[in-house]
C-alpha cells in the first residue's frame, strides 16, 4: 500500500510527501551439483519514503530535490539453498528544469548519488565443482550528473541532445566463486554492470504538413555509450567497447489524429553490442530491424 501528497507552502514552494510498505515472500527448489535437492524460502516487509520539495524560481524555472528509497527482494539461490538478501537504495536528485525564448527551447540539468546497500550481482560460472548459479550481495555506488535541451528550430523542426556522465563504483568486498580457488576473485572498488560513463543522445525531426490530408514526421535519433562491462566479472570478455548506433522513422497521421502509420529502421548500422556474459558466452542486443505499425484511435 502507498500514499503520496503535495502540500504547497507558498505560491511557489511545495514539499511532497510519500510512503509505500510491501511485504513480500519468495522459496526456491533445486538440485546441486552432486544431485542433491535443495531450497528454502525467505520474507520480509519493507518501508518506502519519498521526500522533496519544488520552488518555482520564474514561470519558466522550475528547481526541485528528492530523496527516496526502493527495494529489491531477496531470494534463495537454487544451486545450494542458501539466501541471499534483499536490495536496498536510497536516491538523491537535484536538479533545475527551464524553458527559453517563449518557450522554444527547454533546458533541464540534474545530478544525482545512488546508495545501494546490499545490492544484487548474479553471476553463472563452471567451476570445479561445476554449473553454480549464485546470487551475491555487496554495497555499491553511483553518481552523476544529467543535461538535456529540446529547441523547436522553426515551427516545424525539432532537435534534442542529452548528455550523462555515471561513476560508478563497488564499495565492499565482491569476491566471485569464493569455495572454488581456480576462479576465486575480488572486484571490491571495480564499476557495477551496465554503467558507462558516458552516454549521449541526439535527435531531429521535422514535419510536413500535408493539411486536409493530415501530416508527415520524418526522424533520426542517435546514441553513443562509452564502454562498459556487462557482467560482474570486469574481465575482457565482458566488455562492451564504445559504440554508436542511430534509428530512423517516418510517421504520418490523419488530419482528425484518429489514424496512423509508421515505418521504422532500429540500430542502421547493425552494430552487435554485447549485453551479457555467462559461461564463456556473449549475448548481444537486436541486430539491424525494420518494421511498420498501423494505429486506429477510437
Amino acid at each position: 500500500m502507498f500514499g503520496q501528497v503535495t502540500v504547497p507552502v507558498t505560491d511557489s514552494l511545495r514539499l511532497i510527501g510519500g510512503v509505500r510498505q510491501s511485504w513480500d515472500k519468495r522459496r526456491a527448489r533445486g538440485t546441486d551439483v552432486f544431485g542433491n535437492i535443495v531450497g528454502g524460502k525467505i520474507k520480509g516487509d519493507f518501508f518506502d519514503y519519498r521526500a522533496g520539495l519544488e520552488a518555482d524560481l520564474s514561470p519558466t524555472s522550475l528547481a526541485y530535490f528528492t530523496a527516496s528509497s526502493a527495494f529489491r527482494p531477496g531470494g534463495v539461490n537454487a544451486f545450494d539453498g542458501s539466501p541471499f538478501k534483499p536490495e536496498r537504495l536510497h536516491s538523491y536528485e537535484a536538479g533545475i528544469k527551464n524553458r527559453f525564448l517563449d518557450n522554444r527551447l527547454q533546458i533541464n540539468a540534474s545530478g544525482f548519488y545512488y546508495d545501494y546497500k546490499d545490492y544484487q550481482v548474479v553471476d553463472f560460472f563452471i567451476g570445479a565443482a561445476g554449473p553454480n548459479l549464485v546470487f551475491y550481495n555487496v554495497d555499491a555506488t553511483n553518481y552523476g550528473l544529467e543535461l538535456d535541451a529540446q529547441a523547436a528550430l522553426t515551427v516545424d523542426d525539432t532537435v534534442n541532445v542529452s548528455v550523462s556522465y555515471l561513476h560508478s563504483k563497488i564499495d565492499g568486498d565482491l569476491i566471485l566463486h569464493p569455495a572454488d580457488p581456480f576462479t576465486a576473485v575480488n572486484f571490491k572498488g571495480e564499476r557495477l554492470p551496465h554503467a558507462p560513463a558516458w552516454t549521449v543522445k541526439g535527435g531531429y525531426q521535422h514535419v510536413f504538413d500535408l493539411d486536409t490530408s493530415g501530416s508527415v514526421t520524418a526522424r533520426v535519433d542517435g546514441r553513443y555509450v562509452s564502454k562498459q562491462f556487462v557482467a560482474p566479472n570486469n574481465t575482457s570478455a565482458a566488455l562492451q567497447k564504445g559504440y554508436a548506433t542511430a534509428d530512423a522513422s517516418i510517421s504520418w497521421e490523419s488530419a482528425d489524429k484518429l489514424y496512423g502509420f509508421t515505418v521504422f529502421a532500429r540500430n542502421i548500422a547493425d552494430k552487435a553490442v554485447k549485453t551479457g556474459y555467462f559461461v564463456g558466452y556473449n549475448t548481444v542486443g537486436a541486430p539491424r530491424t525494420y518494421g511498420a505499425t498501423a494505429r486506429v484511435s477510437f
